[in-house]
């Protein structure tokens, strides 16, 4: 997709239309793209199998069965991600209209679950690598306010003389730097 010039989108609506022997494998597909926020438009008999998973799904007509239908949602806007796998003569002219709207209005378009597994993945993949940047921001930060904490006890409490009055450059002399790295490096 990167190649022929398209971007994934980040939200909005992916339709989802395929063959009866591919309803299986789009399942997860559809589950983890609802996860993520997507709407999700199918054609009636892909909407009851979606329907009968717990995946919300809005019907839309296919093009042999009248307008407004699939082009059409795509032309306006309402589709930016197209999943279609097709069977029989009638499917294929109908996604021969659905592909050409799909590449004019520069929507990506998967013409295989494998191809809907792979997008499915760069999205988790991003998602995941977000997640794990904020995760680790957020123990990094914990590291340093843990390792200042220890610095002040040990200062006031273990090595302090009685009255004897602890100056601040004293808890900075025994903060561990490195944690300031940690920080730094999160942020």
């Amino acid at each position: 997709q990167l190649g022929a010039g398209q971007r994934l989108p980040t939200s909005g609506t992916v339709f989802i239309s395929v063959k009866d022997n591919d309803k299986s494998g789009v399942l997860p597909v559809a589950a983890q793209f609802n996860a993520i926020g997507f709407k999700i438009m199918a054609t009636q008999g892909t909407a009851r199998l979606l329907t009968a998973n717990n995946i919300p799904n809005e019907i839309v007509k296919k093009v042999s069965m009248g307008r407004p239908h699939v082009v059409d949602a795509i032309k306006n806007g309402e589709v930016q991600l197209v999943f279609n796998t097709t069977e029989g003569a009638q499917a294929l002219s109908d996604s021969r209209s659905l592909r050409r709207t799909a590449l004019l209005h520069k929507v990506p378009y998967y013409t295989t679950v494998s191809g809907a597994v792979a997008a499915a993945g760069a999205f988790l993949g991003e998602k995941a690598l977000y997640t794990a940047a904020t995760i680790k921001m957020i123990q990094n930060v914990l590291i340093g306010v843990i390792a200042f904490f220890v610095a002040w006890f040990w200062v006031v409490k273990v090595d302090r003389q009685q009255g004897q009055k602890v100056p601040a450059s004293e808890i900075w002399t025994r903060f561990p730097k490195f944690v300031i790295g940690f920080i730094g490096a999160s942020i």
